[in-house]
């Protein structure tokens, strides 16, 4: 079966090439520009569905462990350096947020929460006397409307996996006695944000500048991290190197003041 978002984003990537070629021969240039955006943010989307999407449901489990994973049906996983018994201990004292409530409980194996937005199943395993794995099986509702589930597939189900993968990096270090610092939360999530908010600047610069086209390519360099950074997971350090710099190259790109206006760009 196609998948529709797949179609709706190879369109998006046909319509905004075409509104570039066509609008730049006619010296229109912010439909062009306009086009160029909705182009890069349609071909980011396959992307992400094509490439990121099927390691992002089955992030670090298994092949049996994953056989039914879909976008709204996810299994992660974590192998853990303790015994099963303090990793239930860790995981009753540590769970995932106050909003979620307990809805079953299987004592030393098996915790189902009940979620605002889905509903999360952590299993604890044992696979040696002082090693075990902690899997995390969540599933989304899927009965809304279409661009509902596309909105949520391409934009929250990326957040939920940042989160969950976190949560249970968390869990880890705590069974294995690690200290987990708060900061590195933060600048986990700060370039992750800061992308977020350059690339709306950038799309707003795109379409209003004078000569907009060099904001096209902050957005399309934007855009790409948003893609990127989730995933790739840098470490802190690396990730505040990038929002140093990015926020330094839209500085620099605001105090060199507008060109001279060119009625084509």
């Amino acid at each position: 079966m196609i998948d529709p978002i797949l179609v709706w984003s190879g369109v998006a990537v046909l319509s905004g090439s075409l509104a570039v070629i066509v609008a730049a021969g006619s010296r229109h240039a912010r439909v062009a520009r306009l086009g160029a955006l909705v182009g890069i943010s349609a071909t980011l989307v396959v992307v992400y569905l094509g490439v990121a999407e099927p390691w992002v449901v089955r992030w670090g489990a298994t092949s049996s462990e994953a056989a039914a994973s879909r976008w709204h049906r996810t299994t992660r996983a974590v192998s853990i350096g303790a015994p099963a018994e303090r990793v239930w201990r860790i995981l009753e004292l540590q769970r995932s947020c106050g909003r979620c409530v307990v809805h079953r409980v299987q004592p030393g194996r098996t915790l189902v929460e009940q979620c605002p937005s889905a509903t999360r199943a952590f299993i604890v395993e044992p696979r040696s006397p002082v090693t075990s794995r902690l899997i995390a099986r969540t599933v989304t509702p899927v009965h809304r409307r279409s661009m509902s589930r596309a909105f949520d597939r391409v934009v929250l189900a990326p957040a939920r996996f940042v989160r969950e993968r976190r949560l249970l990096s968390h869990l880890r270090m705590r069974a294995e006695g690690r200290r987990v610092y708060t900061a590195d939360d933060m600048a986990d999530a700060t370039p992750w944000f800061v992308a977020l908010a350059l690339a709306i600047v950038s799309a707003i610069g795109a379409l209003v500048a004078r000569r907009g086209w060099r904001w096209v390519i902050v957005f399309a360099s934007s855009a790409l991290a948003l893609l990127v950074l989730p995933f790739a997971h840098p470490p802190p350090a690396i990730g505040l190197l990038w929002t140093f710099g990015t926020l330094s190259a839209l500085i620099g790109l605001a105090l060199h003041g507008p060109p001279d206006h060119d009625p084509r760009f």
